[in-house]
Formats: structure tokens, sequence, C-alpha cells
């Protein structure tokens, strides 16, 4: 991931991975995406680190719990 190369160099992510756009550090940064790759895991069912990364997910039911902006 880059974003643990950015972190071993001290460096912080303009993220915008939140309502708003922030600079964060890189570990707060990491933190958040995998927070989140477990929330839609969770949802899911399926373990998002070993899925086929062309493979859609379609929603099961109201998401409005798991609401992200994320951009992988």
């Amino acid at each position: 991931m880059i974003a643990k190369e950015v972190e071993k160099k001290g460096a912080c992510i303009y993220s915008f991975s939140r309502t708003y756009g922030e600079m964060m550090p890189a570990r707060e940064f990491i933190g958040h995406m995998e927070k989140s790759i477990q929330m839609i895991g969770k949802e899911t069912g399926e373990n998002l680190y070993e899925r086929n990364a062309d493979k859609i997910i379609y929603p099961k039911g109201k998401l409005s719990s798991i609401l992200l902006t994320l951009n992988f």
C-alpha cells in the first residue's frame, strides 16, 4: 500500500475519505481505510483482501449505515 511507504517517511496524506478533505498522518489514514474495508467485508461476508478486484459488490437492502466516500 502506498500509504505505508508515506508513513515510513513521516509525511501526511491529503484524504477525502470522510465528508471533507483533510491532512492526516499516514497511520491515521491507514486506520480509516482498514476500518472501512472491515465494515464493507462484514456487510458482504467477503474478505476484500482476497477477492477479485474486478468483482462488483451488489447492495443487499438498505446501506445507509455504511455510507462511505471511498476510492480504492
